[in-house]
């Protein structure tokens, strides 16, 4: 199973409208995979839930690292509550032993699917 999808409006005012979907839809997700017994969950993430920090000097960036909310902006928020979610999930026992694997490109190229 992958998993990629998550709002990306132009407009980033609302943060409830982005933030919400991303997180509550990844363990959505999540949910339906482990009670379908599917073993392994492929995240589409993105750079973005890793990299924001307000040390400018850093340059190595770990698994243990996380961007710091209060220099995100909604988006970049959205991604990393739901990484953070799907891995809270991963480790919960409603997850049944499903493995997840996150990504996390810099770029995604492709036609907009946002009509409005």
């Amino acid at each position: 199973m992958v998993h990629v999808a998550s709002p990306f409006p132009l407009d980033m005012k609302d943060e409830a409208r982005i933030i919400k979907p991303a997180v509550e839809g990844t363990k959505s997700v999540l949910k339906a995979c482990a009670h379908s017994k599917i073993k392994r969950v492929v995240i589409t993430s993105s750079c973005v839930s890793i990299m924001w920090t307000k040390d400018k000097n850093k340059t190595v960036f770990t698994p243990k690292d996380w961007s710091d909310l209060d220099v995100c902006n909604a988006y970049d928020k959205s991604k990393t509550l739901a990484e953070k979610a799907a891995w809270e999930f991963a480790d919960s026992k409603e997850a049944k032993g499903l493995e997840i694997v996150t990504i996390n490109p810099g770029l995604i190229v492709g036609p907009n699917l946002v009509t409005s």
